[in-house]
């Protein structure tokens, strides 16, 4: 995986975790990329145990507000 789909995965999660619930074509519109791309993002977020789901009433994509990102292990 490139350097630029981790910064693109990192703000997709930072998006999906905002007081804004946004839909597939919002999020997309914000990461610069086709809505193909934003759904092969998300998958690659599901195979990562990333807990987002579809919002019904707010018709957009959400992370689960108890999700934090495990600490980085900075060891030499």
């Amino acid at each position: 995986m490139n350097v630029s789909r981790v910064h693109r995965l990192l703000k997709l999660i930072t998006l999906m975790r905002s007081a804004d619930t946004l839909d597939a074509d919002a999020l997309a519109g914000n990461l610069n990329v086709s809505r193909r791309t934003l759904f092969r993002d998300l998958k690659m977020l599901e195979l990562a145990n990333v807990p987002y789901r579809f919002d019904g009433r707010g018709r957009g994509y959400r992370i689960d507000d108890s999700f934090f990102l495990p600490p980085v292990n900075m060891s030499l």
